[in-house]
């Protein structure tokens, strides 16, 4: 199976950036809970860690709005 997207450029040109650099968003949120995660499992400061806690939940949350999870 092939899927193939067009856009009419330069017209455009936003929308294919934002569908070209897909991978660099979902690198970027991944990294973010990554860091959140060390935070809450090596960080110190219980206050840090029960922030960063909620953070991650709220990235899971608002990524589960939008039909997106890092297993796929």
């Amino acid at each position: 199976m092939k899927a193939k997207l067009e856009f009419n450029l330069p017209d455009e040109q936003a929308e294919f950036r934002l569908a070209a650099r897909g991978s660099d968003w979902h690198t970027l949120a991944w990294d973010l809970n990554e860091h959140l995660r060390s935070i809450k499992k090596w960080g110190e400061d219980p206050d840090k860690a029960a922030f960063a806690e909620e953070m991650q939940k709220t990235l899971h949350d608002m990524m589960e709005g939008r039909g997106l999870s890092f297993e796929e």
